[in-house]
């Protein structure tokens, strides 16, 4: 091989690395740009990772809020359950002294009617007697009448 071809050669070569760094520096330069795409949205999931943890610490204290209201409704129900309960059991007594009291009205009733019916009895009995002693009465007045005469 002579010089010329050498050269020849080695221009060729050289060429050729001048295309492939030219190529290679466009690569770089869409790598960099790639690279500063990612940067950007690599800061924006950043972001909105915050946003999410914000998002998160308020659902938790909205959570805890809910979770102490329910703790706290519990507690009115189990409270009202045993008002409920006190309440269910003055109506039982209640009623078993309303029952006591009916069976004992009904007891004097039928007394009083009992009574007034033997009351009514000495009325008549009564009447009857007045009765008897107004005619004895009439007659001791015509036999006194009789006798004075």
């Amino acid at each position: 091989m002579t010089k010329e071809d050498f050269q020849d050669k080695v221009l060729k070569q050289l060429q050729v690395l001048a295309r492939a760094q030219d190529k290679m520096s466009v690569d770089v330069n869409n790598i960099q740009r790639d690279l500063s795409s990612t940067k950007q949205d690599l800061a924006s999931v950043k972001q909105d990772s915050a946003l999410v943890k914000q998002d998160l610490s308020s659902i938790k204290s909205g959570q805890n809020e809910l979770f102490n209201l329910a703790k706290g409704i519990e507690h009115r129900v189990e409270e009202n359950t045993a008002k409920l309960n006190a309440i269910d059991e003055s109506v039982n007594y209640l009623q078993g002294i309303v029952n006591r009291i009916e069976k004992s009205y009904d007891e004097q009733k039928s007394f009083t009617e009992n009574v007034l019916e033997k009351v009514s009895d000495v009325e008549d009995n009564v009447m009857y007697a007045v009765s008897l002693i107004n005619e004895h009465n009439k007659d001791i007045f015509i036999l006194k009448n009789k006798l004075s005469k």
